[in-house]
């Protein structure tokens, strides 16, 4: 078993203090790293860079030599040692979807960019603990085992297994007929929970009976409501994180039809990448980019039918849809890079330019394919969101 130890000391500094214990079971050297990049956004992230003051300790606390191989792993003697210690401290000044944060009211982790890890042991059972204020709460889709003790069966539930505690937390549940859901609000704002409760259920029950299953028996959706503009969702294996604001406009249609949008985008995801996933990424390696020729699919079509089956279960109106998809349209037509690049080869590329900007118009990140239903269907290759 990893077990992982994990607070913030000093929260104002934003910093999070993590130790983790590793079985080395006699092994002359022993490798950790730290993922290079994290499912959902799929550029090299360099997490590494928000790592400061590593220690190494064996387990009677005496200090082990290692060195870094190269930017986010470590090398460490430990000859005839049994288990050791690794200490440092991730500084945790990014909020959206996809970070790590930390200040006085909450406490976020994506656990696949500031904890490390072993290749070598990540089939092996993981476990954190937290040490919390009182007043903080913890929500997460990990399963607990105590209480603030959290399990999983292996580093790739870890990593794909957000973590937000908090004081300001409020969560809602609702029960669907395969389907246990929680929302986890870090603002409470009773009339929109229930507003995303009615919702919500709609849409993800439409969205069972559309692939005629569920793999997972529960769900949660952590959102990160801020007090300034922003939009931005990421897909995990039983759960999302959603940062979107700003608060003073949750209720107002406009906002409000984006956050049925990118939820039902992301819940989506559950089956179309993560049950269904393009073979170069069984499993996942998070030690270098994971290229694919089919992003067009796993993000394309999620968003095609996120907003569809918004529509379809009655969410959405017929002029909510219709207006969706034309800006859908129009971001493709108006995208002269889909002359210059095929869609598969613009996928493989992501990893250069998804997320910024290179040459102009030199590829594309939305096309239109013809579905086996006899009509254009309109796929958004929209990995600049994420």
């Amino acid at each position: 078993m990893i077990r992982y130890f994990i607070q913030s000391k000093k929260p104002t500094t934003h910093y999070i203090d993590i130790e983790i214990l590793f079985p080395v079971l006699g092994k002359e050297a022993f490798e950790v790293c730290l993922p290079v990049w994290r499912p959902g956004r799929y550029e090299l992230g360099n997490f590494a860079k928000n790592v400061r003051c590593v220690e190494v300790f064996d387990d009677r606390d005496y200090p082990l030599h290692f060195e870094k191989t190269d930017k986010s792993t470590w090398r460490i003697k430990c000859a005839g040692k049994k288990q050791i210690k690794v200490v440092y401290s991730y500084f945790s000044f990014e909020l959206n979807a996809g970070s790590t944060y930390a200040d006085e009211h909450q406490l976020y982790i994506n656990p696949v960019n500031c904890l490390m890890y072993s290749k070598e042991l990540v089939n092996l059972q993981h476990e954190l603990n937290f040490t919390l204020p009182s007043d903080f709460t913890i929500s997460t889709s990990l399963e607990k085992i105590g209480s603030c003790q959290y399990s999983a069966a292996d580093f790739h539930e870890l990593a794909d297994s957000p973590v937000l505690a908090g004081n300001k937390i409020s969560t809602f549940s609702f029960q669907l007929p395969l389907l246990k859901t929680q929302l986890h609000l870090n603002e409470g704002i009773p009339l929109l929970a229930e507003k995303m409760m009615n919702d919500f259920s709609a849409f993800m029950e439409y969205t069972i009976k559309f692939f005629g299953d569920c793999p997972v028996s529960d769900f949660h959706f952590l959102f990160q409501l801020l007090p300034f503009r922003f939009y931005h969702g990421v897909e995990h294996l039983k759960s999302t994180v959603i940062a979107i604001g700003p608060t003073s406009e949750l209720l107002e249609w406009k906002l409000y039809a984006e956050i049925l949008g990118v939820s039902c985008h992301e819940f989506f995801h559950v089956w179309n990448i993560k049950f269904i996933r393009p073979a170069e990424m069984l499993p996942y390696d998070y030690s270098r980019e994971n290229y694919s020729r089919s992003g067009f699919v796993y993000e394309g079509f999620t968003t095609y039918y996120g907003d569809l089956l918004l529509w379809r279960s009655g969410v959405f109106t017929e002029r909510d849809y219709l207006l969706t998809l034309a800006e859908r349209i129009n971001k493709h037509l108006n995208n002269f890079g889909r002359f210059n690049l095929s869609l598969a080869d613009s996928s493989f590329d992501t990893w250069l330019d998804g997320y910024v900007q290179g040459a102009p118009h030199r590829d594309r990140k939305s096309t239109r394919l013809n579905s086996s239903h006899g009509y254009i269907s309109y796929a958004v290759f929209c990995l600049k969101k994420k």
